[in-house]
């Protein structure tokens, strides 16, 4: 599994942010796939405290509801030290930013005004 789909688009408020979330989850994934329990839990953790100090106003890891659910699946999985199922935690994780990449957007109304900047971005 790429790890790179992972980390969602870089918001540009918080690029640092949605960096280091890609770095973290990079090491949850390996210590997951190769069977490192404590290496786990202690990247688990990381993504947690990133979340506190991160830009959702939730203080969460992740924004959407998807994410955020797979990902507390994955350490409930890390929390009673099932691996295989922390395994399939980290794919559903992964399976969100797949989706999200292939779901159209929804669509977007026309501005009631004028138009300030056409330089939009849309964030995963």
């Amino acid at each position: 599994m790429s790890i790179s789909s992972l980390s969602g688009l870089p918001n540009q408020q918080s690029p640092g942010f949605y960096n280091t979330r890609k770095n973290d989850l990079a090491h949850l994934n390996s210590a997951i796939q190769s069977g490192d329990l404590a290496g786990a839990k202690q990247a688990y953790q990381a993504i947690i405290q990133l979340g506190q100090n991160g830009p959702f106003q939730d203080k969460k890891a992740f924004a959407l509801a998807p994410r955020e659910q797979a990902f507390a699946a994955i350490g409930q999985a890390l929390q009673s030290g099932d691996l295989a199922a922390a395994q399939r935690g980290i794919q559903a994780l992964h399976q969100t930013f797949v989706r999200a990449k292939l779901d159209p957007p929804p669509p977007v109304a026309a501005p009631s005004g004028p138009v300030v900047s056409s330089n939009v971005s849309f964030v995963a």
